[in-house]
C-alpha cells in the first residue's frame, strides 16, 4: 500500500532447507531472481515460497504460495496468488508470485 513500495524478500522452503533472496528495496513489482536446488524425499510435501517485508524492528509476513510438483514436472512457469498462513481456509491476498520450477528424477537433467 505504500507509494514507494515495500522492502521485500522471499524465502523458499523445501523439506527443512531454505534459501533467502536479497531485499528488493522500494518497489511494488520486485524481481528476486533467487535460485535453489533441493533434494526432495517426500514428494507429497509442497515447496513453500514466502514473501516478507523487511522492517527495522520486525519483518512483516506478506503472503505465501505452496507449489506441489511431481517428478519430471517440466511446467516452466507457475503463477499463483498469495495466501495467508492460516491452514484452515486459505484466503487470497493481493499480489501474485510467478515461479519457474524444474523438477526431475535425474540429477543430470538439472
Amino acid at each position: 500500500d505504500s507509494p514507494t513500495g515495500a522492502n521485500s524478500y522471499v524465502i523458499i522452503k523445501c523439506e527443512g532447507e531454505k534459501v533467502r533472496s536479497a531485499v528488493q528495496r522500494g518497489t511494488s513489482t520486485p524481481e528476486y531472481n533467487v535460485k535453489g536446488i533441493f533434494y526432495r524425499k517426500k514428494l507429497a510435501q509442497p515447496i513453500t515460497v514466502q514473501v516478507w517485508n523487511h522492517r527495522v524492528l520486525k519483518d512483516e509476513f506478506l503472503g505465501q504460495v505452496h507449489l506441489k510438483t511431481a517428478p519430471d514436472d517440466l511446467q516452466d512457469l507457475h503463477t499463483l496468488h498469495l495466501q495467508d498462513r492460516s491452514s484452515r481456509q486459505p484466503s487470497d491476498l493481493p499480489g501474485i508470485v510467478a515461479v519457474r520450477v524444474l523438477c526431475s528424477a535425474s540429477l543430470t537433467a538439472v
